[in-house]
């Protein structure tokens, strides 16, 4: 859908969500480059999903998963990803837990980007057509 169809108020939303996913995908250095990225990536789904913020991990688990995969089990898997990644953004958020780049890659975290870059597409698509 070409940028001029969407409503004034989804392309702010879209304008914050892109940015922040772009942000996420881009940071590479500096002393907190993957606190940074991982809570990049969470905002640009939370505001690409419009999620509300009570239960907002489980919301983002159900959503993810119907709209990234078919069978109950692929969701499931999903499901569990988007937990974990949502367990270090709020550690992270919170002042609870440093991250570093080893433990991240050991822990297969951050939630891998092809699944955040899904999600966010769908999130544009979903906004084009009006939810």
């Amino acid at each position: 859908m070409p940028w001029s169809r969407f409503k004034v108020e989804d392309r702010r939303t879209l304008e914050l969500g892109l940015s922040r996913l772009t942000s996420s995908i881009l940071r590479k250095q500096g002393r907190f480059w993957l606190p940074d990225r991982i809570l990049d990536t969470a905002i640009a789904l939370e505001v690409m999903y419009e999620l509300p913020a009570s239960e907002l991990s489980y919301r983002l688990q159900t959503r993810a998963g119907h709209l990234l995969a078919e069978t109950t089990e692929a969701r499931i898997t999903i499901a569990e990803e988007v937990k974990q990644f949502y367990g270090l953004r709020s550690s992270i958020a919170h002042g609870k837990k440093r991250v570093d780049a080893k433990e991240s890659a050991d822990s297969g975290l951050p939630w891998p980007r092809r699944r955040s870059e899904s999600c966010c597409d769908e999130g544009v698509s979903r906004i084009g057509r009006g939810w």
